[in-house]
């Protein structure tokens, strides 16, 4: 499969508890895309095609589901493979698990991270999946070993749960067996756990052990999520640890609310400017990664043809004409400053106002994001505000549609150059 590429992939948690590390200690934001149904819905050949694409666009990781959600376990894969015998999380299938992991070497061999979920969270908790449930702490501590010894060597991340609380104390045991089963294996790789929306890992697991950092699911529930609020609430607990962003609103998704108890389309589309906002949002406040998402491609929506799928939620089209999404193009100059900014932290509260900014480790300079959504007056006083606080002047304007900077213009330098777009304006 060739050379695997992942040796500058998140390996470990740095030593404040606040960012990830790669194996020789440098710090790496994690910019994943989202493939729910990867091992699920495509053939090899068609995961070939979205990968190549996600390497080229400047992400370092991608999720995806063992157990998928849309009927994973009872619909078979391209290849007409199921991934467990006779539904039993004992008695996995060689030959699913001889195609995912083929399918993780090539991951890695493109540099990019697995970030595997065991299972969707419906095996588990059913709540409004079609599950179905599976799991108990028996089984799920041999399948934990299993998952351990089979990916062993791969660049990988462990990311347990699914879109599911864990209010009852069975399911918990159930997570907790399935990662206590993974170390118990030797497996010292990264664990995190995906929570349902607008919460995060620590509202169940704020101090376990083997959970390495929390995830949260800012979600799809209309615009301008809490995300600052929420990335600070998990940096604040002890013991510390890094946070990052595992779902925040998809390109292409509708805007949801609730209705009569079930999730409905509120009006309008998340685009290009959402999902920008909700990365380098996250991204300023602190998360040690972030996770872009195209509704398209991580359900591998395909309207027609002999592998036609049921959309769920008003995709659109096809994945495959969804691959080159503006937001998802644009990701990679997020990665660029990130990777070119390694030591800066997020500047307090106190200092950076209303607006996400990061300071370097001399304190000389700081970016500030300058969110869209704000007006233009009030964001101009924010800005004004914070370099009279920290004593710094506006020198450069960044575009993160395009990465290119323009130098900040005395006498309107607070503004930039077009005040009605979203912007990075770097101080010093």
């Amino acid at each position: 499969m060739g050379e695997d590429r992942t040796s500058a992939s998140p390996a470990a948690v740095g030593p404040a508890g606040r960012f990830l590390v790669d194996a020789a200690g440098r710090r790496v934001f994690l910019l994943a895309d989202t493939a729910w149904e990867l091992f699920h819905r495509w053939t090899r050949e068609q995961t070939a095609r979205y990968l190549a694409a996600r390497s080229r666009q400047g992400f370092n990781a991608v999720m995806a589901v063992l157990l998928a959600e849309l009927d994973g376990l009872a619909t078979p894969t391209p290849e007409g493979l199921r991934p467990l015998i006779g539904n039993d999380p004992a008695r996995p299938a060689a030959a699913y698990f001889d195609e995912a992991e083929a399918r993780v070497a090539e991951m890695n061999r493109l540099g990019l991270t697995a970030v595997l979920l065991p299972a969707w969270g419906d095996k588990v908790t059913l709540g409004w999946g079609v599950g179905p449930v599976v799991f108990d702490a028996g089984n799920a501590a041999a399948y934990g070993d299993f998952l351990a010894r089979r990916f062993a060597g791969r660049g990988v991340i462990w990311m347990l749960g699914g879109d599911r609380h864990a209010d009852a104390p069975a399911d918990r045991r159930v997570w907790e067996a399935m990662a206590a089963a993974i170390r118990g294996a030797g497996d010292r790789r990264l664990i995190t756990w995906h929570p349902p929306g607008g919460r995060s890992s620590s509202a169940w697991f704020p101090d376990a052990a083997w959970l390495d950092f929390h995830s949260l699911q800012t979600g799809h529930t209309g615009r301008q999520a809490p995300i600052e609020a929420a990335v600070a609430a998990d940096r604040a607990l002890r013991p510390a640890k890094p946070v990052w962003n595992a779902e925040p609103c998809y390109e292409a998704h509708p805007v949801m609310r609730m209705h009569r108890g079930g999730w409905k389309p509120a009006g309008g589309f998340f685009d290009e400017h959402d999902v920008r906002d909700a990365a380098w949002r996250s991204a300023f406040s602190g998360a040690c990664g972030h996770a872009y998402g195209c509704h398209s491609v991580w359900q591998a929506y395909e309207p027609e043809g002999p592998r036609a799928t049921e959309p769920v939620n008003f995709p659109g089209d096809a994945w495959h004409r969804q691959l080159a999404l503006p937001g998802a193009e644009q990701m990679r100059h997020l990665a660029a400053f990130m990777a070119e900014h390694e030591d800066w932290e997020p500047l307090d509260p106190g200092h950076a106002g209303d607006l996400p900014a990061l300071r370097s480790a001399s304190g000389k300079e700081v970016a500030v994001y300058a969110m869209k959504a704000l007006p233009i007056a009030y964001r101009r006083r924010q800005l004004e505000g914070l370099a009279a606080r920290v004593g710094v002047s506006p020198r450069r304007w960044l575009d993160p549609r395009t990465g290119r900077e323009t130098p900040a213009e005395p006498g309107r330098s607070a503004d930039g150059p077009d005040p009605s777009r979203d912007a990075v304006l770097r101080l010093a």
